[in-house]
């Protein structure tokens, strides 16, 4: 199995440690590293809002990293990018600006989603702005269509705006079905893509997608940088969010301002020039790793890993599904008490102090699914905290060889320990 932890200073300074939590965030090369440091080091300045040529040069270096990032998910422009803070800004931006119509302002969400894609509709239905409908998947995770149809057919549903990759589970939504679907009936679809872009070529005009959100921290770069793709002839439908700064073309005392054109109209105050720069680097460092390579590994490990998993009666997976229809997360419970002593309070922290694994527990920011499922008797909550483990393209046989190493002596010391 090919060494990618050698791209990776993570490892270099943390060699005993085990990191399963990319479906948080995903580590940082040296080539991002090295290229922040280049902005820094050679440049320091703004870009776009002087005349002297190191800013122009600066300016051509920034838009590269947009038109890498329209190619990287194949949309046909690069003005079809806006840059934003992260997936939640992109979702938040999105939905407070959107025009919905008087007699089509219903959205539709599932009971899956983030957070970010849950709470804000949540305060647009609040306010009146839209009705909001929640859909529950299938008992297995997996998307419902049927029930989908069901609702699109009435007529009054404007937008919706589900995930692709299940940051909860790793199911992967049939997005361009969803798609075709919500086209059929008049509406809009927005896609949460934070979970699939980083292992997944997501090509936005196969699939048909109006509008999509992903964060660049998870595709090996840098915090604070998202992306909210427009399909360029819809840009019409979303007003204007957070003015002044870089969205100005002009301002008067008598007059209303004028706005620059699309994207920039939406990219309002100072850039994060330094992320934004290093962009060009990861694209090319993903590209060059390649798709196809990374979706194999993350996906294989995932797989070898729910394999194990299925042969414990003391194991609940979430979403237990098809095992081809998982992208490199995995969710389950013990079903088992599993609050140790005061020295080793949680699950979470016995993994990381006993066994150096780090991973993920707890609600995963989709607590509206804990909630349904507790709601039904799906989920006993005795059973908490949820344990997640998700893989990078950095992780190999041996973090997995620790990892089931781990969970099986969690489970022998727990032996006596009645199944809930």
């Amino acid at each position: 199995m090919k060494d990618y932890k050698k791209y990776f200073p993570f490892f270099k300074y943390n060699p005993k440690k085990v990191y399963l939590d990319s479906a948080c965030m995903g580590l940082k090369p040296y080539k991002l590293i090295e290229s922040i440091n280049e902005y820094y080091l050679k440049y320091s300045i703004c870009a776009g809002r002087s005349t002297y040529r190191l800013s122009k040069e600066l300016e051509e270096r920034l838009d590269i990293s947009r038109e890498k990032i329209s190619k990287l998910i194949n949309a046909k422009s690069k003005r079809e990018i806006v840059w934003t803070r992260n997936t939640t800004e992109s979702i938040n931006l999105f939905a407070r600006s959107f025009k919905y119509e008087k007699d089509r302002r219903r959205v539709i969400i599932t009971e899956k989603e983030h957070n970010s894609n849950h709470c804000v509709w949540k305060e647009l239905s609040k306010k009146g702005i839209i009705e909001l409908t929640i859909l529950d998947s299938n008992r297995d995770n997996t998307f419902n269509l049927n029930i989908l149809e069901d609702q699109l057919k009435k007529g009054d549903v404007i937008l919706v705006s589900t995930v692709h990759v299940s940051n909860l589970d790793g199911i992967e939504n049939p997005i361009k079905k969803i798609a075709d679907l919500s086209h059929k009936y008049g509406a809009y679809i927005f896609i949460d893509a934070a979970q699939s872009v980083p292992h997944t070529k997501v090509d936005v005009v196969e699939n048909s997608i109006d509008f999509m959100a992903f964060s660049i921290h998870k595709i090996y770069g840098p915090t604070g940088l998202g992306v909210l793709y427009v399909k360029n002839d819809l840009f019409d439908k979303i007003d204007l969010y957070n003015v002044g700064g870089d969205t100005i073309k002009n301002t008067f005392i008598l007059k209303d301002p004028e706005y620059r054109t699309y994207p920039y109209r939406y990219e309002a105050g100072l850039a994060n020039f330094s992320a934004i720069y290093s962009v060009s680097s990861i694209v090319d460092f993903v590209e060059k790793i390649g798709y196809e390579n990374i979706e194999k590994r993350v996906n294989y490990l995932n797989n070898l890993f729910r394999k194990f998993l299925k042969n414990y009666e003391e194991i609940k997976i979430i979403g237990d599904t098809d095992d081809r229809n998982v992208k490199g997360i995995t969710t389950f419970f013990i079903k088992k008490f599993t609050r140790f002593s005061e020295d080793e309070e949680t699950i979470g922290e016995k993994f990381d102090r006993k066994y150096g694994i780090l991973l993920r527990t707890g609600f995963f920011c989709v607590n509206p699914y804990f909630d349904n499922r507790e709601r039904k008797g799906e989920i006993n909550p005795l059973h908490y905290p949820a344990i997640r483990a998700s893989f990078g393209f950095y992780n190999d046989e041996d973090d997995l060889e620790k990892l089931e190493k781990s969970i099986k002596s969690i489970l022998k010391s727990l032996k006596g320990w009645p199944t809930l």
